[in-house]
């Protein structure tokens, strides 16, 4: 179990970023649900923490915040927290329908989801697969997990560093895959709620092919 104290995590295998305070938002986060892994489609991790800096302006509002995730592994599998457990930070995007996915919509539902905006009708299929994400998400975030994916709201972002070529990230190496299921282990050993709620980026938002993908813990 982790040592954390006020969202930062107390760690010799962990080192806590001076980012920490512009990517961890005003939100609080008071219950953790789920894992999402991410990746940062730079080859250093370096490139990322330097554009969480930014220009080092002083931020005023969330709008102001870097999109970032709680943790970064980079490319030798150090691990740096990024922002703080007990805050919300913005790295997860609209969420997809969870039910649509598994086939689990009530019929009710799939109306809702088909009944758009200035009383249009479309087949249901559209709003899922194409069209009107936002309002698809917006009927998910209704919802409790394991109902809906986790979202921003209630899960921590971990990024691993990794490139994009020929339009499919690299493959997480062994140090990076040792650190990533090291820290997974760690966070649900530490946050019993998260349970088996650890998924890739691409299978809860709308992302590359991909991102997020690597390490054991897919098989889990």
């Amino acid at each position: 179990m982790l040592s954390i104290t006020d969202g930062i995590v107390s760690d010799p295998k962990i080192i806590v970023h001076p980012t920490i305070s512009r990517v961890s938002s005003s939100r609080p986060m008071p219950i953790i649900r789920g894992i999402i892994t991410h990746h940062t489609s730079a080859a250093k991790g370096s490139s990322t923490l330097g554009g969480y800096a930014g220009n080092g302006k002083p931020i005023t509002s969330d709008k102001e915040r870097p999109m970032g995730a709680h943790f970064l592994i980079d490319e030798n599998g150090t691990i740096y927290q990024t922002a703080r457990l007990d805050r919300v930070a913005f790295h997860v995007g609209p969420v997809r329908s969870r039910c649509f996915l598994f086939l689990t919509c009530e019929p009710s539902e799939m109306a809702s989801h088909g009944t758009l905006v200035g009383g249009k009708k479309k087949k249901w299929e559209q709003v899922f697969l194409t069209k009107d994400v936002k309002k698809s998400s917006d009927i998910e975030m209704k919802k409790s997990v394991p109902e809906r994916y986790p979202s921003n709201d209630d899960s921590i972002g971990i990024e691993i560093t990794g490139v994009i070529k020929d339009g499919m990230y690299g493959v997480v190496t062994a140090v990076q895959e040792s650190s990533l299921n090291w820290l997974i282990d760690a966070l649900k050993n530490s946050f019993v709620e998260i349970g088996d709620e650890v998924w890739p980026h691409t299978a809860v938002s709308r992302k590359e092919q991909l991102e997020g993908h690597g390490g054991s813990f897919n098989d889990r």
